[in-house]
C-alpha cells in the first residue's frame, strides 16, 4: 500500500499552471492513453540510442508474460551478446488496482515538466510530439480520483491538485521529495510478485485506482501490445483485418477513433498521420479515404488472397473510399 499519507520530511511544490479545467474533455482513458504512450516513447528512445545498428538486428520487442494482459516487457536482441536486452515492462496489479511502468536506464529531469517540453518532436517511430501528454494525462487522471506517482532520478514525484495563492485557483501540481531508497510505494506488487529490483537509472510511474475491468477495455487499444493476429503491413500503414478490430482507427498503434458507423469493413493503423493534442485526426475525410484505399491496393499486392474481399468492397456504396478504390488499378 501506499505510504504517502505520511508527509514527507520536506517537499517542493512545483505549480504547472494547469487549472483542474484544463483539457476538461480527458478522462481515466485520455489519461492512461498518455502515461503508456510515454513509456512506451521511453522504451523505443532506450533502444534506439544514438546508433541502432552497432547493436541491434530487430526492432523493438514486447512480449506478454501472463495471459491476462496484466504484465509485459519491452526488449531488444542484441546482435553481439546474441541475447535480449529487457529495457522495461508494464504490470497492471489486480489486488492493488495499479498501474506500473518501468522504463530501464531511464532518468527524468524536471525540464520535462515544462509545458510545451518534448524530447520527441524529430523522431518519427515515437508517438508524442507536443510536450503536453505527460502533464494533462496526469491531470485528467488526478482530477477524476486516480494517484499518480513517479519515481525518477533520485526524486520521487507525486501529481496533485493544490490551491495556488498566487494565482488563486486550483493547479496541478508536483510535489517533489527524496526517492524513496526501499521504494515502498508498490513495492509489494514489483518485488514478492514480480521479482523487480529498481535503481535511480529507472523511472517508474504508477497510476493507482484503476480497475481491472478499465485494464481490460484499454488493453486493445494499444496494438503494440495486443497486435492483431491477422494484418498486412505496408509503407502507409497496417491493414487490420481482426473481426473485432473492423472500423477502428489506430496511428503508429495507438487507438485513435471508432469509425464503424462509418462501415469501414477493416481497421487500419496509419504510420503517419497528423494528430491533435487530443489525438483526434487532423486531415479531411477524403485524405483518410485516400490513404486508406492506398493500403487497400498495397494489401492486395502483398496478399492476393484478399481480392473477394476487395471487391465487396468496391460493390459497397455506403464505403466512402470506394470511389478511391473503384479509381484504382485492377489488382493482380
Amino acid at each position: 500500500m501506499s505510504n504517502y499519507n505520511v508527509k514527507p520530511k520536506s517537499d517542493r511544490n512545483i505549480s504547472l499552471t494547469l487549472t483542474s479545467k484544463y483539457a476538461s474533455s480527458w478522462g481515466t482513458w485520455e489519461g492512461i492513453r498518455e502515461l503508456v504512450q510515454n513509456w512506451h516513447d521511453g522504451v523505443f528512445d532506450v533502444a534506439v540510442g544514438d546508433d541502432t545498428s552497432a547493436w541491434f538486428d530487430q526492432k523493438l520487442m514486447f512480449k506478454q508474460i501472463d495471459q491476462e494482459g496484466c504484465h509485459f516487457i519491452s526488449y531488444v536482441h542484441n546482435q553481439r551478446s546474441g541475447e535480449d536486452i529487457n529495457i522495461g515492462c508494464l504490470i497492471f496489479d489486480k489486488i492493488s488496482e495499479q498501474l506500473v511502468l518501468i522504463n530501464s536506464g531511464t532518468a527524468l529531469k524536471k525540464k520535462i515538466l515544462l509545458l510545451g517540453f518534448s524530447a520527441k518532436s524529430n523522431k518519427h517511430e515515437v508517438i508524442g510530439q507536443f510536450g503536453e501528454g505527460l502533464k494533462v494525462g496526469a491531470l485528467a487522471l488526478v482530477r477524476n480520483g486516480f494517484t499518480v506517482v513517479m519515481e525518477t532520478d533520485t526524486d520521487q514525484w507525486k501529481f496533485d491538485l493544490m490551491h495556488n495563492k498566487e494565482f488563486e485557483e486550483s493547479v496541478l501540481t508536483v510535489i517533489v521529495t527524496d526517492r524513496i531508497k526501499d521504494f515502498s510505494y508498490g513495492k509489494i506488487c514489483l518485488e514478492q510478485q514480480h521479482g523487480i529490483e529498481l535503481s535511480e537509472s529507472d523511472t517508474c510511474t504508477i497510476v493507482g485506482g484503476l480497475t481491472f475491468q478499465e485494464w481490460k477495455k484499454f488493453l486493445p487499444r494499444f496494438l503494440f501490445l495486443k497486435p492483431p493476429e491477422c494484418y498486412v503491413n505496408t509503407e502507409l500503414g497496417t491493414l487490420l483485418l481482426d473481426t473485432e478490430l473492423a472500423g477502428q482507427l489506430y496511428v503508429k498503434g495507438l487507438w485513435v477513433a471508432d469509425l464503424t458507423e462509418s462501415d469501414l469493413s477493416a481497421g487500419v493503423s496509419f504510420s503517419s498521420l497528423q494528430l491533435d493534442r487530443d489525438r483526434n485526426a487532423v486531415p479531411k475525410p477524403s485524405e483518410i479515404d485516400h490513404l486508406m484505399s492506398a493500403i487497400w491496393i498495397k494489401s492486395l499486392e502483398k496478399n492476393p488472397s484478399l481480392i473477394k474481399r476487395y471487391f465487396h468492397l468496391v460493390q459497397n456504396e455506403k464505403i466512402t473510399y470506394t470511389c478511391h478504390l473503384k479509381s484504382s488499378r485492377t489488382p493482380p
